[in-house]
């Protein structure tokens, strides 16, 4: 899993962060950061459509 710029409270350890779609719902990413070193877990939900569009990328229509 990446580590992500943010250390656990507890131990000073870096935070690993892993997404995936929720079980539940395919709208949501299912966030996950955990501490490498004491396991602390955190987690929440993210709805994707409330989420700010940063680049549209390249477009995939051939005209």
């Amino acid at each position: 899993m990446p580590t992500i710029d943010l250390n656990c409270p507890r131990c000073k350890a870096p935070y690993q962060i892993e997404a995936e779609m929720a079980a539940h719902d395919e709208q949501l990413l299912d966030v996950v950061v955990q501490c490498r070193t004491c396991n602390r877990t955190l987690n929440s939900f993210i709805d994707i459509n409330e989420m700010m569009v940063l680049d549209e990328g390249a477009s995939s229509d051939s005209e």
